[in-house]
């Protein structure tokens, strides 16, 4: 579901190809004309899922837990 999604914007963006500067993508190294920055991290669109597997989903879900136990701490 998320390749479609990634496809889409994909080619919703591809006109604009032709105006950003090459830059290198953190994950698979290639140089690409359209990136995504994430915290200044430039992410190719085909390397966007594997950003979220690896990278986003586990700090997102170590801030779930951390904001829950600050929660747990603040009650007792």
């Amino acid at each position: 579901m998320l390749e479609n999604i990634i496809k889409k914007v994909q080619f919703k963006f591809s006109f604009l190809y032709e105006i950003f500067p090459v830059y290198s993508c953190k994950i698979c190294g290639k140089k690409k004309n359209f990136i995504f920055f994430i915290d200044e991290t430039p992410i190719c669109p085909e390397c966007f899922p594997t950003f979220l597997e690896k990278q986003f989903l586990p700090l997102l879900i170590s801030k779930i837990i951390l904001s829950m136990e600050h929660r747990e701490d603040k009650n007792a």
